[in-house]
């Protein structure tokens, strides 16, 4: 089953499916469409094969909490961390209220399995705010917390 399924790998991503892995009768994949990929697989391969779907996609948005910002004029820029399993940057909004900015950070991060490496690399993202800081808190839409500004020193931790 392995060889018949990594010989249709470009046919079955130009319909949708990207595999994972075969075991035995055992296919995981990615696909946007579930139900489809799973009869589409079921049709071409038979009833020996029993389809599992992990995921509409490889990489997976997820929150990202970040540690400190800065700011000038209207560019707020946080800082976080990347980890090294295959993420990727994803997006950084702003929700700014009168008392406070709420910042929304997301990673793109491995779908299914992945790797255990430890360690990250430091990573920042900039938003443009509508208005000045001003004195409004800045707070970590992951966590919920206040962040505090970053003051230019290095850390000793």
């Amino acid at each position: 089953m392995q060889e018949r399924v990594s010989n249709d790998s470009d046919e079955l991503r130009e319909l949708g499916i990207d595999w994972l892995s075969v075991s035995g009768g055992d296919v995981e994949f990615f696909a946007r469409d579930r139900e489809a990929a799973c009869a589409l697989l079921r049709s071409r391969y038979g009833p020996a094969i029993n389809p599992i779907w992990i995921a509409p996609d490889r990489l997976g948005e997820e929150p990202q909490y970040f540690a400190s910002w800065s700011c000038e004029e209207r560019q707020l820029t946080v800082f976080y961390p990347l980890p090294h399993n295959g993420e990727q940057p994803g997006k950084c909004t702003a929700d700014e209220h009168r008392d406070r900015v709420v910042v929304h950070l997301t990673i793109l991060a491995p779908q299914g399995g992945s790797t255990l490496i430890g360690g990250f690399k430091a990573s920042h993202a900039t938003v443009t705010l509508a208005e000045p800081i001003g004195k409004r808190s800045i707070i970590d839409a992951a966590t919920g917390e206040t962040r505090p500004r970053w003051d230019g020193r290095k850390s000793t931790a």
